[in-house]
């Protein structure tokens, strides 16, 4: 377990335990949008996650995020999930403290991410983080644009290096 708070507990992903929920999570979240949330297996990018967590309760995974290093010291967050339920709680805040903790630990400079057109709440989410709304041609060359993105977003971490 890498952190509890209250009955939710951050812990790192295990395909065999893990997969299955995320799966259904993911499959519930779609329900929420008129327009698809995944171009088919497009949505699968083969990047490696250098750290994957889920937030889990009653064994049950509620959320999921990753990070992937990039050149350069970047890196790009993904899988950033919360079931509807357990939105406005600080869940996900919990989780995105959690990357970028381990990002200033392993000297990333900037996150990266896309987003879709639909998710307002996460682009809310990330704005009142700190993330900066950019344009597509600012993301770093080995950005793996998914091409359900339309919305891509920099956070800088040199602020928090002081």
């Amino acid at each position: 377990m890498i952190v509890q708070q209250n009955d939710i507990q951050i812990v790192l992903y295990e395909k065999q335990q893990h997969q299955l929920d995320i799966e259904l999570l993911l499959e519930t979240i779609g329900e929420e949008f008129s327009e698809p949330i995944s171009a088919g297996n497009t949505n699968k990018i083969a990047l490696p996650a250098d750290l994957y967590l889920v937030a889990v309760c009653e064994s049950k995974v509620i959320g999921t995020i990753s990070i992937t290093r990039l050149e350069n010291s970047n890196a790009v967050l993904r899988k950033m999930f919360l079931h509807k339920n357990y939105r406005g709680q600080g869940i996900g805040k919990f989780l995105l403290q959690s990357i970028v903790h381990w990002c200033v630990d392993n000297n990333v400079n900037a996150i990266y991410l896309g987003t879709m057109t639909q998710f307002e709440r996460a682009q809310k989410f990330y704005e009142n983080h700190n993330f900066e709304r950019i344009d597509a041609g600012y993301l770093p060359l080995d950005f793996p644009v998914n091409p359900v993105d339309s919305i891509f977003y920099k956070l800088e971490l040199d602020y928090l290096k002081q």
